[in-house]
């Protein structure tokens, strides 16, 4: 949701067993996307939509209390926001690119 990757189907998501359980895997084959409104998967019965008040208010779904969702997508906007631009220079990409890009990541501004 943070980068606007509308590639999240099932496949794209995975569990690790350790001995205290189950729990996601690591975030992998993430693509940010320009022109992405929209998931794959629905956060909620029936809205797809990239929108982190809709993931904090289906929290509850997930057995997660709002005061933690609230507490962890601010976490992640921030990381994404205050790091994927130097990411990008770091791994060569150019300014032009980055610029274009910057849509994709607009969810987390702010």
């Amino acid at each position: 949701m943070a980068v606007s990757n509308t590639d999240d189907h099932f496949r794209n998501h995975g569990f690790i067993l350790s001995e205290g359980g189950w729990g996601l895997s690591p975030l992998y084959d993430v693509n940010p996307d320009i022109y992405g409104e929209y998931l794959s998967l629905n956060v909620d019965s029936d809205n797809a939509d990239i929108d982190f008040e809709l993931a904090i208010e289906a929290a509850k779904y997930y057995g997660i209390e709002k005061k933690e969702a609230v507490r962890q997508v601010d976490l992640v906007k921030g990381i994404v926001r205050n790091n994927w631009q130097i990411l990008a220079k770091k791994y060569g990409i150019g300014r032009g690119e980055i610029d274009r890009m910057k849509v994709a990541f607009k969810v987390c501004e702010g």
